[in-house]
């Protein structure tokens, strides 16, 4: 499981992510290589090019059910992928991600 915040990870139920942790999350994913794009239907998760499914994001991160819906509502009212996807393209340099 991935470190991403400070404190006990011994404990009986999940503890809400704060908005500071939410932060460090997002920016351990990036740095990770894993990002999420906002699609139509959902929100998908890639590591590198690859598609991965939301239960292994999940299950990496050591997240529970609602705690990856938090990450999912943070992720649709800010987009924090967005502008690092704008500026890092793919190995081609191709930067379009409509």
């Amino acid at each position: 499981m991935k470190q991403w915040r400070s404190g006990s990870r011994n404990t009986l139920n999940a503890r809400a992510i704060t908005q500071k942790d939410m932060v460090k999350l997002v920016q351990t994913m990036d740095d990770d290589g894993l990002f999420a794009l906002i699609t139509p239907k959902a929100i998908k998760w890639y590591y590198g090019m690859y598609e991965v499914k939301k239960s292994s994001v999940q299950k990496v991160w050591g997240l529970s059910d609602w705690q990856m819906r938090s990450v999912h509502q943070y992720i649709y009212e800010n987009d924090p992928f967005y502008d690092y996807l704008r500026g890092r393209g793919d190995e081609r340099g191709n930067t379009d991600i409509d």
